[in-house]
């Protein structure tokens, strides 16, 4: 892996030409306007890292490569990182509290040209562009005057002068400024201005390399040199704490990187430094590279807020090295399958809310395949003796009446009329991905995840698909917990875990507590009734490692709303209290304390990790599914992507296997695997065979001859290197990619072929870095980059020292298709109108930008399709696939003509019926076929035959 240089920055200016090019070029002197403090945004923010202004180094540093991010501090000195991103193409951020309370962050904005300002209006950001001043304007720092005006100082950045000199604007508003006469001061290579308030005199702080320069002023107009102070830093931001001030500023620290740092004063000249503040994150972490240009704020209640300025991508002179070739190597094995084969040459066209006919990836429809084969089961319970597992993706509850000793089936099934339907539905007696269970022996509550709701037994269930006595509303529910007398459950769409102190007794009634905080995904919840735990998924705290998940621990049960934790520990854990009060948590590995941990480094008694320590650890997984449950005198765990629950004769004292499974035959077999069951399938079609990847099992299947019954095995099954993210198929040529590799199959791979060739880490001087898009048509090989946000397009199929012809620039650029005239990008993440973009190949050019989709409302859609002139798109998370006749008529903003996984585009409802979708995020049409691999939470591949 390279290693980053880690360099002392000083403001913007090392690339100083090159940046003004780029400015200049940009909207000049604005008129000011009254009406702009409208809270409605007028910009979006930047996403990924931009391309440098013409003439710059492609590989220099400078506003295109910088993000802002968020931390927090109860007292200005101990911060936590929230891992908020701001903005991404955007630097030297200053920050104020407006007159109504409001958290505003001005800073450079390179996507936008010149200065904006992100407004924090209670729930969300609102982002306005700075009017009245040009784009030379820079390093903004303003002030709040008594008058209630806003004072904006920056550096006027000049060409080729190294006299710097300081400007200000005056504003009724915070967005329309209008320009003050003459210079605030001038001296040569200074930068940043900071500026604040002591008393009768306004003080200046200014950067000069890595030097700080005090400057003084009756006015606040009028500033005249004082003194240098006595800290090694630069780019400072000044504020005012209980006994004088405190000045935070960023160094270069050696094995460290840039830091940001904080010295104190009693009256703003003798200056003592108090250290590190802030320092970049662990390799992986989105400000690994550096932390600076501090922008800091004292809120309201007491609590501070940072802004500060990290790095998309380390400063790698001459592009660097490319990293090494990955390791592994392929494996491929045959399943003897056999199959009824489809036929060819079929007529008519699709229609909308049409039934698909075969089901891959999963026994047939409304088919389980048996009370005892799971799918992705989220969560298991007990009362001491009954257990409970929530059979997730089978949209069912399974109940066995006494503790299972082997692998017996379960007694009662709720959700379902039976062990063989899985099909979800909206009544008391139905489910739609129920996440988790609790019970108390008497109530049995579940997390119905997508009915968005929780379902309340009031008496043990007895009977095959009992309804339920009670439904409570919560958005989008992960985690329950009852003891019978208290309910807790976890809102993860509303980071919010909810409450209620007696246990609820009529529909809909609302909680009592609500708990938020840092709170960001709530999901699964532990407890005993005296303590909480909560595992979080995206939290707002700082995390040192690759994995920004948490788990939250209350040592006593939260009474009041907000009510802070104690403490919490980096990883995603559920768990049980077992025996004598022992605490057994799983996560990344099964944790279990003798009693209740007292603080974040109170390290278990024993671990159980997944390294290999035990002959089978494969049978610990945590994340999404999973959970520990406690019944006569064994302890069960939900090992849900190893699709199994696993059993210890007791709570084990020592690193082991456990005993026996259920739902399995041995320890080692993982059914999802045995019945190919596939997650993230993407398939490719020719209309001869059939040809499935996924990066999550990071795999190619392959079936020779298209299946035309359900459950069909694939033919060949390839484990691959590396993840591959997306496919083509082009003429007898299949190609895959994903992360930073390419794999080309110049002849279909039906019997066990390697690839013809490999690309890792490099093609030509373009590094590969998260590949999530590949297309191919004959005169031009494409690319997609979603770290770079770009698209490579290269003339025919490239060799290793190959450069592009042309680069296209487009945001979270994932999936590609090409059918030759058009090349169409999913971009998952970006702006609603930008998710889907359309180039015209004849009109290429390296600044192409294409037309986006205006027409509907699209969510998240994972891939498009170009066929014979039709444009097909995976609305994954609208849970749909829209279809157009003709791709000109998606360009001049018509609605789609087909609607496949819903009825009309005003329903919505994941589901995993015949003629349902949920997140479909694959596509292929092979002229006879539409192949629709789902995604994430459902792993199903349905055929859909023209009508």
């Amino acid at each position: 892996m390279r290693k980053p240089i880690l360099f002392l920055v000083v403001a913007v200016i090392c690339v100083l030409s090159g940046i003004l090019v780029y400015f200049l070029t940009q909207i000049n002197n604005q008129p000011v306007h009254d009406d702009s403090t409208s809270l409605v945004s007028d910009i979006q923010p930047g996403v990924g890292r931009g391309s440098p202004p013409s003439g710059t180094d492609p590989n220099a540093d400078g506003p295109w490569n910088h993000r802002i991010m968020e931390a927090t501090s109860a007292d200005g000195l101990t911060w936590i990182k929230s891992n908020f991103i701001v903005s991404e193409q955007a630097s030297v951020p200053d920050v104020i509290v407006d007159e109504n309370g409001r958290v505003r962050v001005y800073y450079v904005d390179y996507k936008n040209g010149g200065i904006s300002v992100a407004i924090f209006d209670d729930s969300s950001w609102i982002y306005k562009k700075v009017v009245g001043v040009t784009p030379e304007w820079v390093d903004p720092d303003v002030v709040l005057l008594p008058t209630g005006e806003y004072r904006l100082y920056a550096f006027y950045m000049a060409p080729s002068v190294e006299q710097h000199e300081i400007y200000s604007a005056i504003s009724t508003d915070g967005v329309s400024f209008q320009q003050e006469n003459e210079v605030r001061y001038r001296e040569e290579s200074i930068t940043d201005p900071d500026v604040i308030r002591m008393g009768d005199v306004w003080r200046m702080f200014v950067s000069k390399g890595s030097t700080t320069v005090s400057l003084t002023s009756t006015d606040g107009l009028t500033f005249t040199r004082e003194a240098e102070l006595p800290i090694n830093g630069s780019v400072t931001c000044t504020i005012q704490v209980e006994g004088g001030y405190r000045i935070y500023y960023h160094s270069h620290v050696p094995g460290k990187g840039l830091c940001i740092f904080s010295a104190f004063s009693q009256d703003g000249e003798n200056w003592q430094i108090e250290g590190i503040r802030l320092e970049p994150g662990g390799e992986g972490t989105l400000d690994h590279w550096g932390v600076g240009d501090p922008a800091v704020v004292r809120m309201p209640d007491g609590t501070y807020r940072m802004y500060y300025k990290t790095y998309i991508e380390p400063n790698i002179p001459n592009g660097g090295v490319p990293p090494p070739p990955i390791s592994g190597s392929f494996s491929v094995y045959f399943t003897n399958s056999t199959y009824r084969v489809a036929p060819k040459n079929t007529s008519g066209w699709f229609i909308t809310g049409q039934d698909a006919d075969i089901m891959l990836s999963g026994i047939n429809f409304n088919n389980s395949g048996g009370p005892l084969l799971f799918n992705h089961p989220g969560g298991i319970c007990s009362d001491g003796t009954h257990v409970l597992l929530a059979d997730t993706w089978n949209n069912r509850i399974l109940i066995w009446n006494s503790p299972p000793e082997d692998n017996t089936p379960p007694d009662v099934v709720l959700g379902q009329k039976d062990f063989y339907s899985n099909n979800p539905g909206i009544g008391m007696d139905e489910l739609n991905w129920p996440i988790s269970v609790t019970t108390d022996g008497t109530h049995v509550v579940v997390a119905d995840t997508y009915n968005e709701r929780i379902l309340v037994w009031n008496t043990f269930p007895t009977a095959n698909g009992q309804p339920a006595d009670l439904v409570l509303s919560v958005m989008w529910p992960w985690g329950v917990w009852t003891n019978g007398t208290k309910l807790a459950a976890s809102s993860t769409r509303n980071g919010t875990v909810l409450i209620w102190n007696s246990f609820p007794v009529a529909n809909y009634q609302k909680a009592d507590v609500f708990l938020r905080g840092d709170l960001g995904t709530p999901r699964h919840i532990t407890s005993d009734g005296d303590c909480l735990i909560v595992a979080d998924h995206n939290p707002r705290v700082q995390v040192s490692g690759v994995s920004r998940s948490v788990t939250f621990f209350w040592k006593t049960f939260p009474t009041t709303n907000d009510q802070p934790y104690d403490f919490y520990m980096e990883d995603w854990m559920m768990g049980a209290f077992v025996g004598q009060g022992k605490l057994v948590l799983l996560g990344s590995s099964l944790k279990i304390w003798n009693s209740f941990p007292t603080s974040a480094s109170d390290e278990p008694d024993l671990e159980i990790r997944q390294d290999g320590q035990t002959g089978s650890a494969r049978w610990i997984f945590g994340g999404d599914y999973g959970g520990v449950a406690y019944a006569g005198g064994k302890m069960y765990i939900c090992s849900g992507n190893g699709n199994k629950i696993v059993a210890f004769e007791g709570v084990p004292e020592s690193v082991r296997d456990p005993d026996f499974v259920i739902g399995a035959p041995d320890l080692s077999t993982n059914t999802l695997e045995t019945n190919f069951f596939i997650t993230n399938p993407v398939p490719a079609s020719d209309g001869n065979s059939l040809f499935v990847s996924s990066d999550f099992d990071r795999k190619l299947y392959v079936w020779r001859s298209l299946p035309d019954e359900s459950g069909a095995y694939p033919d060949v099954v390839y484990k691959l290197p590396e993840a591959p993210w997306d496919n083509c198929l082009f003429n007898g040529t299949l190609i895959l990619a994903g992360r930073n590799s390419v794999y080309i199959w110049l002849r279909l791979p039906l019997n066990g072929e390697l690839p013809d060739q490999v690309f890792t880490g490099h093609i030509g001087s373009v590094e590969l870095k998260d590949l999530r898009g590949v297309a191919y048509d004959g005169k031009y090989f494409y690319l997609s980059d979603k770290e770079s946000g770009k698209v490579y397009v290269w003339s025919g199929i490239p060799t290793n020292e190959t450069e592009p012809k042309y680069i296209l620039n487009v945001e979270q650029a994932t999936r590609l298709s090409s059918d030759g005239k058009y090349l169409a990008v999913a971009a998952t993440e970006a702006p609603s109108f930008e998710k889907v973009r359309i180039f015209k190949i004849s009109d290429f050019a390296s600044n192409s930008s294409g037309n986006g989709l205006s027409c509907v409302h699209i969510n998240l859609p994972q891939d498009v399709l170009l066929k014979d002139g039709k444009l097909f798109v995976a609305d994954t998370c609208n849970n749909r696939v829209l279809i157009w006749n003709r791709t000109e008529n998606a360009l001049e903003g018509r609605l789609p003509d087909v609607i496949l996984g819903e009825e009309n585009l005003a329903e919505l409802t994941p589901e995993i019926g015949r003629d349902k979708l949920f997140w479909p995020a694959g596509i292929c049409f092979d002229g006879n076929y539409l192949w629709i691999g789902e995604f994430k939470f459902s792993g199903r591949i349905l055929r859909f035959s023209p009508q």
